[in-house]
């Protein structure tokens, strides 16, 4: 059986960071008052906004907070952007071709390496 390895496109990663920082300013926070509320540095949360970094699950709670989102949705659509095939595996496609032929390769390619 072959190892799942994750691999997220450069675009999924600036979408997921698009994301994040869009409920930020929709919720009219800095980014410095993120940064002193997560205890982390400017430089980490700009890299996440960008897509550079991933945002650390167990920070997900205090920025749904912060923002003043649903955690559970939040959380979904994070995901979509940082794990793309465990969301297709986990929501479906959502009639997203990508994430369907995505999900296809790994389930065909886990068959083919069968004895």
């Amino acid at each position: 059986m072959p190892i799942y390895k994750m691999y997220v496109e450069k675009e999924d990663r600036q979408n997921g960071g698009a994301y994040l920082k869009s409920l930020r300013e929709t919720a009219g926070i800095a980014i410095r008052d993120v940064a002193d509320a997560l205890r982390l540095n400017r430089v980490y949360l700009y890299s996440i906004e960008r897509g550079d970094a991933p945002l650390r699950p167990e920070y997900l709670p205090k920025v749904a907070s912060l923002y003043g989102v649903d955690l559970a949705e939040m959380s979904k659509r994070y995901l979509r952007y940082r794990d793309p095939l465990i969301y297709a595996f986990i929501f479906g496609d959502e009639g997203d071709p990508g994430l369907k032929e995505m999900r296809q390769e790994f389930v065909e390619g886990e068959q083919s390496n069968r004895p």
